[in-house]
């Protein structure tokens, strides 16, 4: 975990939890442009391993912001018995669309393991409670695998590679960078799609006090998401090139992931989608303190509509309310 100080000390302060993830490259492009210092912010930047480790800390008030995918935040959501409160999590706006970045990892060296086949308990290695977790889920249903042959463990990801080195493990479900971590200490693998079954997406989340009372500092933190997202856009190469060098892998061995990575700030009918499908998932999985969630209580979109009017497609109550102040 490494924190970065952006920006001046005239600026509003902000704490900002990230993850050594690809799908977080506009908070890295953000932090190294200087992108947060430009929007009047500045900003303590942590990057953990996982958006579950930023969730949590986001609950626990050690930062006000976190990026995260969606499992963590609907476990977070399905565990409430008191939903509504100001220190819940709400999504200000997804920040990435992306298929066929999960992938499930086994050893190509060794007798082959055989995820179809008639062995049993099998050991996969993953972090529960986060996107890896829901992506294992898809891809046993759509390979017709039967779960009772698999024994799950829950791993941080940044372990994953020695328990297979090891042996300890006979398969993992893995993303980047900790696929090209792998390949860089020679480890020998083979990869298999975890996810094309579905859009994974990676959210900007804080809590409902901090966009209650701290409204123009929201607003900024969008406007720098987007001055990001663009700025990806512009120059893909150099910022591939900044995020390999912050997290130590070459910049080519992140090149093949790169083209199913779609980033844009918004908030559309496919995050609604993705979210309700995350959630009778989460039911199943890990029970519920309360009988319904709705969908759209877990999400605010007046701050982006009222700087992006265009960037918010799906309707929501909140919005027949006038402009923050």
């Amino acid at each position: 975990m490494i924190a970065a100080l952006c920006g001046g000390a005239s600026g509003e302060s902000i704490r900002i939890d990230g993850a050594d993830y690809l799908g977080d490259l506009p908070t890295v492009i953000a932090a190294g442009e200087g992108l947060f210092a430009r929007r009047g912010l500045d900003a303590e930047v942590r990057y953990n391993s996982s958006g579950k480790q930023s969730l949590a800390r986001l609950r626990a008030g050690e930062t006000d912001v976190a990026l995260c995918a969606l499992t963590p935040l609907v476990i977070d959501r399905l565990s409430d018995p008191t939903p509504g409160g100001a220190e819940d999590p709400v999504i200000l706006a997804n920040l990435l669309h992306s298929t066929h970045i999960n992938r499930v990892v086994v050893r190509s060296d060794l007798p082959a393991v055989d995820l179809a086949g008639t062995d049993n308990d099998l050991r996969v290695a993953l972090p529960k409670g986060t996107n890896a977790e829901f992506a294992w889920w898809v891809f046993t249903i759509f390979q017709g695998l039967d779960p009772s042959r698999f024994t799950v463990h829950d791993q941080p990801a940044h372990a994953i590679a020695g328990l297979l080195a090891s042996g300890e493990a006979d398969a993992a479900v893995v993303r980047e960078p900790w696929i090209a971590r792998m390949r860089q200490r020679r480890l020998p693998i083979e990869t298999v799609d975890a996810d094309g079954r579905y859009t994974a997406k990676w959210v900007l989340v804080t809590s409902g006090r901090v966009v209650a009372t701290r409204p123009r500092m929201v607003r900024s933190l969008l406007a720098v998401y987007r001055d990001a997202v663009e700025l990806i856009e512009r120059s893909p190469k150099p910022a591939l090139a900044r995020y390999a060098r912050r997290v130590g892998v070459d910049p080519q061995a992140q090149r093949p992931t790169w083209h199913v990575l779609d980033y844009d700030l918004g908030l559309d009918w496919s995050l609604i989608a993705t979210l309700q499908q995350q959630i009778d998932w989460a039911r199943e999985h890990y029970g519920a303190a309360v009988s319904e969630v709705a969908v759209l209580s877990m999400i605010d979109p007046v701050p982006l509509h009222d700087l992006y009017p265009w960037a918010v497609a799906i309707p929501h109550p909140r919005l027949t309310a006038g402009p923050a102040e």
